[in-house]
């Protein structure tokens, strides 16, 4: 994925099973960068969790043994939204290939839907609430349907 958005024209940066003190860092650099830069691109792969209707990214080595330690341990969705929205630019994109069984709630739903969000298409892996197939997420199935449609994409419309 990342050197096919390189491909695009994309200023691409890349962490893969990381810290949340890591992610937090590439996040306020992938925010100084969005500044009117005409198109930004985030795209999320790994467990996330929604709590309160919040969407978190889960980082690696995450302590999480009860539902409020959600907020702590890991990244609202919303703060990269907002730094998106802050950015100006004339389209911004995220992609959450992260839905998957919720260990505190009774239903193991997904992801919360994301509203109220002002110039920035959101794909989810499935639809919100509900839980991705384990054996088509085990596939990259999702990574592989998005891969295709970016190939298509022109960020210099």
């Amino acid at each position: 994925m990342a050197k096919m958005l390189k491909k695009k024209g994309f200023n691409v940066l890349y962490l893969e099973d990381s810290s949340l003190k890591k992610i937090k860092n590439i996040v306020r650099k992938f925010s100084s960068k969005l500044k009117d830069s005409g198109v930004g691109f985030f795209y999320y792969a790994g467990h996330g969790v929604e709590v309160e209707n919040i969407n978190y990214l889960i980082s690696l080595g995450a302590d999480i043994i009860q539902k409020s330690d959600v907020e702590f341990e890991s990244l609202s969705i919303n703060y990269i939204i907002r730094q998106m929205e802050n950015s100006h630019n004339r389209l911004n994109i995220v992609v959450l290939d992260a839905c998957r069984n919720d260990p505190f709630s009774r239903g193991g739903g997904g992801l919360a839907q994301i509203n109220n969000t002002k110039g920035i298409y959101i794909a989810f892996a499935t639809s919100p609430g509900d839980v991705a197939s384990e054996l088509l997420m085990n596939d990259a199935f999702y990574i592989k349907f998005s891969y295709f449609y970016l190939k298509c994409f022109n960020p210099k419309f």
